[in-house]
Parts: structure tokens; C-alpha cells; sequence
């Protein structure tokens, strides 16, 4: 597995608005790889909870996830 993310800089958010940055993973294995991901961050004042899902990713496959800020 591979992860990418340009980076996970959100930059300056105001309060009460939001930014989303997109979280990339690619399976670079030689196997098929199932993810089981219910929660990416555990929920907090900041970073609200988002549920991901479970998904198989053969080789070479690539998913991505929204991670979102809101301060």
C-alpha cells in the first residue's frame, strides 16, 4: 500500500467553514488488499468523523478519501 496526499495542509480555514483535501491509497502489493477503514479519524472538534468504508483494491487499484477540517 501506498499512500499519497499532496499534503495535509488545510491552509487557513475560518471558523465555521470547512476545506477537504483528498487522501489517495494505491495498492502496490502483489495482492489483492482489503481495507475495512469505519473511521479515518476518530471525530473531533476539528475533524469531524467520516465513515470510508470497506473496499478490495487489486493490484494497481487506487482509492480516494476526503479528509476534511473545521475549525
Amino acid at each position: 500500500m501506498e499512500a499519497i496526499a499532496s499534503t495535509l495542509n488545510f491552509g487557513e480555514v475560518c471558523v465555521g467553514k470547512t476545506a477537504d483535501l483528498e487522501l489517495q491509497l494505491i495498492n502496490t502489493g502483489n495482492t489483492q488488499t482489503y481495507l475495512n477503514i469505519p473511521k479515518l479519524i476518530n471525530g473531533s472538534a476539528q475533524f469531524p468523523s467520516q465513515y470510508l468504508g470497506s473496499v478490495f483494491l487489486d493490484i494497481g487499484d487506487t482509492v480516494r478519501y476526503k479528509v476534511q477540517f473545521a475549525p
